[in-house]
């Protein structure tokens, strides 16, 4: 994992990260986005098409990848489902998602997100 600090906006591809310092100097308010683009990785390194299809469905997004940019943020399934993580992990006042990404972070209740996130481990440690 490769985290790159560079002004021009937060973001993540398989195995990079990159962090906006002005961001980051934003204190403990930034780290509900760190998690979010951290969240990010367990997409690219453990779904694979058939499971993002299911999350698209589970998670009330239209698409899962926001590369055409058809939908607003808030609707693809990678974001809903990074802001998800990052909130069902880190339910704190603190966690900025809740309100600058609420609907992305409560795009499925805590408990049953991570029930849904310790099967799909499971399942993943069984193949």
């Amino acid at each position: 994992m490769t985290v790159h600090i560079k002004a021009g906006g937060c973001n993540a591809a398989k195995g990079q990260i990159w962090l906006d310092p002005a961001m980051l100097a934003s204190g403990r308010d930034a780290w509900g986005v760190v998690q979010h683009e951290f969240a990010h990785q367990v997409d690219f390194f453990l779904f694979d098409t058939r499971t993002r299809r299911e999350l698209t469905g589970l998670l009330g997004a239209k698409a899962w990848w926001p590369g055409d940019r058809r939908f607003s943020h808030d609707e693809y399934g990678a974001e809903r489902f990074a802001s998800t993580l990052a909130w069902a992990y880190w339910p704190s006042r603190y966690n900025s998602l809740f309100s600058h990404a609420h609907a992305e972070a409560t795009a499925m209740p805590v408990l049953r997100f991570r029930r849904m996130m310790g099967a799909l481990i499971e399942h993943r440690s069984a193949v």
